[in-house]
């Protein structure tokens, strides 16, 4: 990519995502800085062209810059920076599951070389363990250093967990190399009234210019994307499958053993009253508790791991009145996901997006599944899905894990899951092998089996 295009490709970003021309600036001199690649730059004539791209406001900004540092004699002075050796580096949240996402890549790619970004100056002690699958750790402290970071990194990849944010915009544009966007599960499900949404528009731009895109928890992704940062293979996108290699340690017996009535889990998020701004794009407190509701009031214990429900309070204040009211509906407390899985094994059936709303997917994103549906595979449940979910409908049906319920059909779910009593017992006892969902050719190709 030639220096024209690159910053052109900077200024855009500036122009959809960047709020504070300052914060701007700041990036676009770190790329006019650097010498070896950006030779053609160092001019008034060359700059007043990039100038005319420019939003106005930018423009401003620059022409003050540029004067002050005209007066200074800083313009656009070369910086020679220290190389840093590297093969991926790991740009995320350490909160999240990124020792699974760090785990397999050090699996597949035993030889690569891992430097993780911290947004902190330390790390939290229940954290630490995740530190040990990296060769190098990088503590930034804002964008700018973060951006001069990577322009200054000889790392074939660059992966990014999530990806609808701000930052996730200006890295994506800034990285001179190959970029493996790891996207949230609950970016490729935006509903339909929402496609006019921030986030949406968000994804959608970075989804168009990535290398390589994976889906969280992604066993075969990961193993795909070892290949592709050693081959430098062509631009991909990997669809997700559960990590079987990282199951639950072991199995508790089923509560329907006990009682013979039927048990449900549901762990992931839950809409909470006017809340954050995911719970008011993808769902909302209404229809979560409603849903919910028709299925307890039916006879089904239904159990819920949510790390919004970890203590009563006017936002969730709803699932707790109805705990109080249905002895069929339980709050379970929030664990770790090691222990998630082990808890989970204890049910019949799981259950995933409750709220039944027609889907737009994200262009090639059509076979893309939630994370809570691999979940509940990963510990041996068969899982109720929606068929406006299509990846999880798809990928339910062609490996017999589970029932696509409509949601008219939802009032009767008690007699669905009667006439289908055997398939926890199937499910548990057949081990899903990887071949039963992708069959994987070569790098960045995965289709479904026929």
């Amino acid at each position: 990519m030639s220096a024209k295009e690159k910053i052109l490709r900077i200024v855009r970003a500036a122009d959809d995502a960047v709020r504070h021309p300052r914060h701007a600036a700041a990036l676009f001199r770190i790329a006019l800085a650097d010498d070896a690649q950006y030779p053609d730059v160092q001019s008034l004539k060359e700059w007043q062209q990039f100038r005319e791209n420019l939003p106005p406001v930018v423009q401003r900004w620059f022409d003050e810059q540029w004067k002050k540092d005209q007066k200074t004699g800083t313009a656009l002075r070369p910086v020679r920076r220290h190389r840093h050796l590297t093969d991926i580096v790991y740009l995320g949240s350490l909160k999240a599951d990124a020792h699974k996402d760090l785990a397999a890549l050090r699996q597949f790619g035993p030889r690569l070389r891992i430097t993780v970004i911290l947004f902190a100056r330390s790390v939290p002690r229940e954290q630490r363990f995740i530190l040990q699958y990296a060769d190098s750790i990088v503590s930034i402290g804002n964008q700018a250093e973060l951006v001069e970071f990577l322009l200054s990194v000889d790392a074939r990849a660059v992966v990014m967990q999530g990806g609808d944010d701000v930052p996730a915009l200006l890295n994506t544009c800034m990285y001179p190399g190959r970029l493996v966007w790891q996207v949230r599960d609950t970016t490729l499900r935006i509903p339909r009234e929402y496609l006019e949404n921030l986030l949406y528009e968000r994804a959608k731009y970075i989804a168009e210019r990535a290398d390589a895109i994976v889906s969280f928890h992604d066993e075969s992704g990961w193993r795909n994307i070892a290949g592709f940062v050693r081959f430098r293979s062509p631009p991909c996108c990997i669809p997700p499958m559960c990590v079987l290699s990282i199951g639950p340690r072991r199995c508790i017996p089923k509560l329907s053993d006990a009682d013979g009535e039927a048990h449900l889990v549901y762990a992931g998020g839950a809409g909470s009253r006017g809340g954050s701004r995911m719970g008011s794009v993808l769902f909302t407190h209404a229809d979560f508790t409603d849903k919910f509701r028709v299925i307890a009031e039916q006879g089904i214990h239904l159990h819920l791991y949510s790390p919004h429900l970890k203590r009563e309070n006017e936002a969730n204040r709803d699932y707790f009145e109805l705990q109080r009211a249905c002895r069929y509906f339980h709050i379970e407390p929030v664990l770790p996901f090691e222990e998630l899985l082990i808890a989970i094994t204890r049910y019949d059936w799981g259950i995933t997006h409750v709220t039944w709303q027609p889907e737009f997917l994200i262009p090639g994103f059509d076979r893309a599944v939630q994370n809570g549906l691999t979940q509940h595979i990963q510990a041996g449940l068969p899982v109720i899905v929606s068929p406006t979910a299509y990846g999880n409908a798809d990928l339910v049906m062609r490996t017999h894990r589970g029932l696509v319920v409509a949601e008219a059909d939802m009032p009767r779910l008690k007699q669905i899951l009667l006439q289908s009593a055997d398939l926890p017992r199937q499910c548990s006892e057949r081990p899903l092998e990887p071949e039963l969902l992708y069959d994987v050719h070569g790098f960045g190709k995965a289709v479904l089996p026929a």
